[in-house]
């Protein structure tokens, strides 16, 4: 209630009490000349004539919107985009004026986008006031105008390699290029140093003397695991956020576009997407990280969930996290035998020269732990 609505309500009290205390009829009609201000309705009909948006795909674009309005009443108005939530607002999204019965009004909107999900841009709050500004009401138009905002995907050329030293003069075979073993029986070959125990064939073994193992056709290529941080904490960061799921997202292309199976686990939420093949994993993977948000699950819970179906696809796991985090996973991959690496992505920009040489410091320790920053990943 606003403070011109408060002083004539105070003045109607009054005038009715003193009436009421000295008997007087002639001045209770007195009371009748506030009340007056009161008799007319802050209502008003509002049509939209037109309504154009030009859509956004992903989070940066920029987006306009043009709005006409034809309001029929007598008073105020004030109608307002309602945008505030998910874009950054490069213009006045408020238009409105005194309505002499009939009048029309255009709003026009120019924005940009900062979060991902459904979006509603259809959507203004009104606000209408009597000729007296003394009555006060709100309203809400809802074109529902959803659009899907989609993670950014850059297109990468290609995946850093790590130079590491090998703890056996003869390294393992490489399966993430030669293909898992399958179930169809190709032949029985001599052993080579690296093959499982599990496919020596005892018998063959015993007859020729040389220890021989059954080989078997390969199944594609090695499954690739994208697990990423999204555990909420005090260093959650929008811009980290932003950054891992684009860097998922594209890694995600890069892998299925080469025939890869792709799988997708969010830390703080706990959802997974399961391995597959192609286009259609792409897309369910692309949904699931343009609906990511932070979220109060652990990742070492996230992880014991999903431990058991990693061991059976044995992936090639891609943690990626803030230089925030304390790393307590590597632990339980290493104790797991999986084969992972650790990508840190960056999130907000240090302040001033002092947070710039901590966030450094912390970045080195982290690389000297095993992880390694995106650009070293990726090159785009």
């Amino acid at each position: 209630m606003q403070t011109i609505e408060k002083k004539l309500m105070e003045s109607l009290i009054a005038v009715v009490l003193l009436s009421v205390l000295i008997i007087s009829d002639k001045i209770l009609y007195l009371a009748i000349i506030p009340a007056i201000f009161f008799l007319f309705p802050a209502r008003m009909l509002v049509r939209v004539e037109n309504f154009h948006l030009t859509s956004p795909v992903y989070v940066g674009d920029e987006f306009h919107v043009r709005a006409d309005f034809t309001v029929i009443g007598f008073g105020y108005v004030r109608i307002k985009y309602d945008v505030e939530d998910l874009s950054e607002n490069h213009s006045d999204p408020v238009t409105g004026g005194f309505v002499p019965f009939f009048r029309k009004f255009n709003l026009t909107f120019k924005g940009k986008v900062t979060r991902r999900g459904l979006r509603n841009f259809g959507k203004f709050s009104l606000v209408f006031e009597n000729p007296f500004l003394v009555n006060r009401r709100e309203d809400v138009i809802d074109l529902r105008k959803f659009v899907e905002i989609k993670v950014r995907v850059k297109k990468i050329r290609k995946i850093g390699t790590r130079r590491v030293k090998t703890k056996n003069s003869i390294p393992d075979i490489d399966r993430s290029k030669i293909g898992v073993p399958g179930t169809d029986f190709r032949e029985v070959r001599l052993y080579h140093p690296g093959d499982p125990v599990k496919f020596i064939n005892w018998k063959a073994t015993a007859r020729k003397g040389e220890v021989l193992v059954n080989d078997f056709e390969v199944e594609g290529k090695r499954t690739i695991w994208l697990l990423i941080n999204t555990t909420e904490d005090t260093y959650s960061d929008s811009t980290y956020l932003d950054s891992a799921l684009t860097l998922a997202a594209s890694l995600a292309y890069f892998y299925t576009k080469r025939g890869h199976k792709v799988a997708l686990t969010l830390t703080g939420s706990g959802k997974t997407v399961y391995p597959d093949y192609g286009r259609k994993q792409f897309t369910r993977i692309l949904k699931e990280l343009s609906n990511a948000g932070f979220s109060g699950k652990s990742v070492l819970n996230t992880f014991s969930e999903t431990k058991k179906l990693m061991l059976y696809y044995q992936p090639h796991i891609i943690y990626i996290t803030s230089p925030f985090d304390g790393l307590e996973i590597r632990r339980e991959l290493i104790r797991a035998g999986l084969a992972f690496r650790i990508v840190m992505c960056r999130g907000r920009q240090p302040e001033n020269e002092i947070a710039g040489l901590i966030m450094g410091c912390i970045t080195k320790e982290k690389i000297k732990s095993g992880a390694e920053p995106e650009n070293r990943l990726v090159v785009v």
